[in-house]
This record gives structure tokens, C-alpha cells and sequence, in this order.
């Protein structure tokens, strides 16, 4: 069979290309290892919230808020926190400056979720409902590229788990262990020397009746100076009724 002319041709092309390259002439590079920065905390919730002329900025200062738990309003929260921000004023009336700027009224804009606004409208927003505030000392976003601070609303994964967790819940420490009735037993350690000036002889918080017209047994020691005893009983019935009865009983009575 005569030998296919095209495919000497190829294999000839193959082995001339292989040679150039192992003769080849010029530098070659060592191997490159392309590392990728991992992203901060910071810069994940900037993509999550900030957009357009407000996300990024490596100027700017970010503060998560999203496990905040805090009792005042947002710009009580702010005083002291932010490095260059001064915030004044009382609930209704703050004023915000940066670096010392605009004293008198404050030269730092306001937005909310990247609207426009000012302090009244954002002091009732609970800290729990916030998820974060970024200052931008300069930015396009106000005129003359001021200074900015944006506040941010928690949305999606973060405003459900605020609602599944709230911040505002308070654990007690419940109540005192209940303790057993003081119940003298004259019979094993009589004490003559004592008066005895019990006011209640006895009290039993937990009889429970299954019977009809059950008879419980009320046994105890009576103090020094009772002659006739009052009775109370309270309850309630297995259908919810409240029931309460007061008596007066002298001894020789039924």
C-alpha cells in the first residue's frame, strides 16, 4: 500500500516544530504562582449594600452593625467611635462635622440606604435595624465632594435573622426555688422555753383531688395562743373554675 503523502507531511511538521522548540532561542519564564486576595469582612458587606458612587473608596471608614446590640439611638452610637467625627446635640437636634468643619450647622450629608435625609429621620431607626454606616470623607455624592455618611437598612439574609433573633430579649433568673413549709414537730424536739407565735399553722400549696367529696387530713401543732382557727381554700377545678372558701372553726366544732 503506497503511503499516504499528506500525513508524511504532518508528522514532518510536528517533529520540526518540536525541535524549534527545544532549540528555541530567548528567556523563558519561570513558573508564576497568581495568588487571590481573600476579601474582607468590610469589603463583603460594601458589595452587599453600597452601590454606584457609594461603594468602595479606600478613604472611607465602615462600621458593621449588623450584631450591634445597643440601647440609644444610631448618632449616640457614633459619638466617639468614628476618628475625625464630631457629633453634637441632643435627640432632634444633632449636628455632625468632620474634622472641624462647619461648626455651627455641620458639614457632613446624611443618606439612608443612599437617599438624601437628615438626623430626624434617622435617629428612630433602632441600631438592631441597621446594618452599616460608612463615612466618606470626600465624595461626588454631595456637592463640591464633601464629606458623606451613609446609612445602610438591613435587607435580606440579615433582616431575617434580626427578626428570628432579636436583640432586645432579656433573660431573668427566674424565681426562688420553692421551699417546704415550716412545720414544727413538737413531739421529737419540744422547745417549752419559746412561745410560739405562729400566725399561719400550716399552708399546703399542692393537694390535688380526684375523688368525690375526698377527705384530706390537716395535721399540725397549734401555737401558744390560737383558740378558734380560719380557714382558707383556694383552687381550681379541672374545667378552669376558680373556687374559694373561708371558714371559721372553734375547737369541739365540726
Amino acid at each position: 500500500m503506497p503511503l499516504d503523502s499528506s500525513a508524511i507531511v504532518k508528522n514532518n511538521a510536528i517533529v520540526t516544530a518540536y525541535d524549534e522548540y527545544i532549540k528555541a532561542q530567548g528567556l523563558v519564564l519561570e513558573n508564576v504562582v497568581v495568588k487571590v486576595r481573600q476579601k474582607s469582612e468590610s469589603e463583603k458587606l460594601d458589595e452587599q449594600y453600597a452601590s454606584g458612587l457609594f461603594a468602595g473608596g479606600i478613604n472611607n471608614r465602615t462600621i458593621d452593625l449588623r450584631n450591634e446590640v445597643f440601647g440609644g439611638d444610631i448618632f449616640q452610637y457614633l459619638q466617639g467611635r468614628v476618628p475625625g467625627l464630631t457629633v453634637t446635640g441632643t435627640p432632634g437636634n444633632y449636628v455632625l462635622n468632620y474634622r472641624g468643619g462647619g461648626l455651627s450647622g455641620g458639614n457632613v450629608a446624611l443618606f439612608l440606604d443612599e437617599m438624601p435625609t437628615d438626623a430626624m429621620m434617622i435617629e428612630g431607626i433602632p441600631v438592631a435595624e441597621l446594618a452599616l454606616i460608612k463615612l466618606m470623607p470626600n465624595t461626588v455624592a454631595t456637592a463640591g465632594g464633601g464629606t458623606a455618611l451613609a446609612i445602610y437598612r438591613k435587607k435580606g439574609a440579615d433582616l431575617t435573622a434580626s427578626l428570628e433573633s432579636p436583640t432586645d430579649i432579656i433573660n431573668y433568673n427566674g424565681y426562688t426555688v420553692i421551699k417546704e413549709f415550716y412545720n414544727p414537730d413538737y413531739d421529737k424536739q419540744p422547745d417549752n422555753s419559746k412561745a410560739d407565735k405562729r400566725m399561719t399553722l400550716s399552708w399546703n400549696p399542692a393537694i390535688f383531688l380526684a375523688e368525690v367529696n375526698p377527705v384530706i387530713p390537716v395535721i399540725f401543732y397549734n401555737n401558744d395562743q390560737t383558740k378558734r382557727f380560719k380557714i382558707v381554700a383556694e383552687g381550681v377545678t379541672n374545667d378552669g373554675r376558680i373556687l374559694m372558701m373561708e371558714k371559721i372553726i372553734e375547737p369541739g366544732s365540726n
